[in-house]
């Protein structure tokens, strides 16, 4: 399971302020934090800084770069702005993200494709008439894009597909219809992705909604999640689905997983416990000098 952080986007008030400022350490420690929590790819939008968008994307991954190796997603619906991320992560693995079955868009980014033969593109399954409201639909577009990389020559391997999750506040069924569209996606052998937390936009606990249709779209055959790693909750079930389908050599991430978690909650405890002694100590000492007075 390809887990790629979520966290650095320009839609995130943080993250735009501490690009606008040029803040170096707040976007290293995004960046560290997501590699520590298992993130195999960072997603890095750069998008909401419109015409500086391309400038704001060459500071950022210079600056990832200095804290972490951790590979980057590049995510951004601008071809200069992939371009100019393409060609500053030269010998590097990169994700795009992200193509759609649009015919103009498709013959855009073809140079692109050709000139690197390594990169993984992402493919949301949606064409000019927009998000499709069927399986059938998600899975003629992404059968679309296929047919198109073999005319232009280009490894259709390299696709990971994306069937656009809905939000379940306003579209419930939608959350059925992409998770048989997953598992049609599987007997066709084509590689999947999303980007699961919009299941639960609009929602109270959103991270439990995550966690459940995480859960859900693995055991349909999810291959890479374009989620927040410092969910605890999504995270761990995701590692216990891991061993439950057989893909965690004799339960290792999972026991690694786990062990670092009771150390965390072992030193959170010794925190709270020092904190509350220190506020006992302070409290006899305060009655004692009123005593004294």
């Amino acid at each position: 399971m390809i887990i790629i952080g979520e966290r650095i986007n320009s839609s995130r008030s943080q993250i735009a302020k501490a690009i606008g400022e040029r803040n170096t350490d707040f976007i290293a420690h995004e960046a560290n934090l997501q590699a520590d929590l298992g993130a195999q790819y960072l997603d890095v939008n750069c998008a909401a800084g419109l015409d500086k968008e391309i400038e704001d994307l060459e500071w950022v991954i210079k600056t990832i770069r200095k804290a972490t190796t951790t590979p980057i997603c590049l995510d951004s619906p601008n071809l200069e702005a992939l371009e100019a991320g393409v060609s500053l992560l030269a010998g590097e693995p990169v994700f795009i993200n992200s193509i759609t079955a649009e015919l103009d868009k498709l013959n855009q980014i073809i140079p692109l494709l050709k000139k690197r033969d390594d990169l993984r593109v992402i493919a949301l399954t949606l064409d000019e008439r927009g998000v499709p409201k069927t399986v059938l639909e998600r899975i003629e577009n992404g059968q679309k894009i296929i047919e198109f990389f073999k005319k232009q020559n280009i490894n259709p391997e390299r696709l990971f597909f994306d069937f656009l999750v809905q939000p379940l506040s306003t579209q419930q069924e939608q959350a059925a219809i992409f998770l048989e569209t997953l598992k049609q996606a599987k007997q066709l052998s084509w590689n999947t992705v999303c980007g699961l937390s919009n299941i639960s936009f609009g929602l109270p606990r959103r991270t439990v909604l995550n966690a459940a249709f995480l859960v859900s779209a693995v055991a349909s055959g999810l291959d890479a999640a374009i989620i927040d790693p410092t969910d605890s909750v999504m995270t761990e079930m995701l590692a216990a689905m891991e061993v439950i389908l057989s893909r965690d050599n004799y339960c290792l991430n999972y026991i690694k997983k786990m062990k670092k978690k009771i150390y965390e909650y072992k030193s959170i405890h010794c925190r709270h416990a020092a904190k509350r002694r220190q506020n006992h100590s302070k409290l006899g000492s305060d009655l004692l000098l009123k005593e004294d007075f």
